[in-house]
């Protein structure tokens, strides 16, 4: 993949790179739901702070009064916020590319800063594997952020070779 190669270094040999299958991105649909739902109780907030009453809209005498459907705005936006995050990024480009090179992993996600970890950092892989084949690769180590992960790999163990094997190549130089 052209994305991953642009992030090789300089004599790092791009081994496997690869984006994880569309079954393994399902959750932004939980996520904009979410957010939907929490906008639309912001919105009824508003408009029923606003003085909208019996279907009549009686605005407030007191100007202080306009505060209180006011509240509701940040809301509205935390609500909107989490719906339309949860689709960016979300076309056929959008998806996370997973690579490995013979000295690093690396998670390159649109949007956010490359995420790459040394093999010689490295001190545990585990596998979880679906019964299609496909499955996550977990990594582990005390230079490793917590949730590293390839998540969704079509053909978890072949990758999951090439991650051992490229492990032993750069533990040997």
């Amino acid at each position: 993949m052209i994305v991953a190669e642009r992030e090789m270094e300089r004599r790092e040999h791009l081994i496997w790179a690869d984006r994880p299958r569309r079954a393994a991105r399902r959750t932004p649909l939980v996520r904009a739901a979410f957010g939907m739902v929490y906008a639309g109780f912001a919105v009824v907030w508003i408009v029923l702070a606003a003085g909208l009453q019996d279907g009549v809209f009686e605005p407030p005498d007191d100007p202080l009064a306009y505060i209180f459907p006011a509240i509701g705005l940040p809301f509205l936006a935390i609500g909107l916020w989490i719906t339309i995050s949860a689709f960016r990024g979300g076309g056929p480009g959008g998806a996370p590319v997973y690579a490995l090179s013979d000295r690093r992993a690396l998670l390159l996600a649109p949007g956010r800063p490359v995420v790459g970890v040394y093999l010689a950092d490295i001190e545990d892989v585990t596998i979880v594997e679906q019964p299609d084949g496909a499955g996550d690769i977990v990594f582990a180590g005390r230079r490793i952020p917590a949730d590293f992960a390839f998540r969704g790999v079509a053909r978890v163990n072949a990758v999951a070779t090439e991650i051992a094997t490229a492990r032993g190549l750069a533990s040997a130089s």
